[in-house]
């Protein structure tokens, strides 16, 4: 509906628009009161020279060359020979969306010497960390036909990520907590310590003032 909408308020706008566009030109060039565009300082110059030296050239751009119109009319446009080199092929019938590469590329056929894809630099930086001594920078560039020194640069200044999870926040079902759940288990955590700090301060007491405890007991 919104669409049919902005279609029907677009035709008044564009209705007859070529002939009102020449009506506001025609308006502009007898009225010199309209604004128009200010023109750079060497085109207001040049314009002038112009009209000095050769104001016949601003009349003719005024008036309709009819030869050179006649000649536009006999223009054509004609081809000739056989067509039948042109192949023409059936589109395709697969016409499913393509699937996005892994890492936002293709990857290409051929890897020229002294490259490497980033699948190819993860899988080696993740064999160097994981065994450093196996898997040594000279190893590597020889697997992979690179230079010793760009594989070291690589080594030293990149790493793959790693997942590494703090002891006293593992759970049974090696699940990470939540932040509500963390929250809660270290409010249940104070509760139980200020309980068990009260039991014993009151044990303190107990202990203490026993003659209170026997005159309670003999009343």
């Amino acid at each position: 509906m919104g669409k049919i909408m902005s279609r029907l308020k677009r035709l008044p706008a564009n209705y007859n628009v070529d002939r009102r566009a020449e009506k506001a030109i025609e308006r502009q060039a007898k009225n010199p009161k309209i604004a128009v565009a200010p023109k750079h300082p060497s085109t207001v110059k040049d314009l002038q020279k112009l009209r000095t030296e050769h104001p016949e050239f601003l009349d003719v751009q005024k008036s309709k060359d009819e030869k050179l119109s006649e000649m536009l009319r006999q223009v054509r446009v004609e081809s000739h020979g056989d067509t039948s080199e042109i192949v023409r092929r059936p589109l395709p019938d697969n016409r499913k969306p393509v699937e996005e590469p892994e890492y936002g590329y293709q990857l290409p056929q051929v890897i020229p010497r002294g490259r490497f894809t980033i699948q190819q630099a993860l899988k080696f930086v993740s064999q160097h960390q994981e065994a450093p001594k196996a898997y040594t920078d000279k190893m590597i560039a020889h697997d992979y036909k690179l230079e010793v020194s760009n594989v070291k640069n690589v080594l030293n200044y990149f790493s793959a990520y790693n997942l590494h999870i703090p002891e006293d926040t593992k759970l049974q079902g090696n699940k990470l907590p939540t932040p509500f759940g963390v929250k809660f288990g270290m409010q249940q955590k104070a509760v139980e310590e200020n309980t068990e700090a009260k039991t014993n301060a009151d044990m303190k007491t107990e202990e203490k003032q026993p003659h209170i405890k026997d005159k309670v007991n003999s009343k």
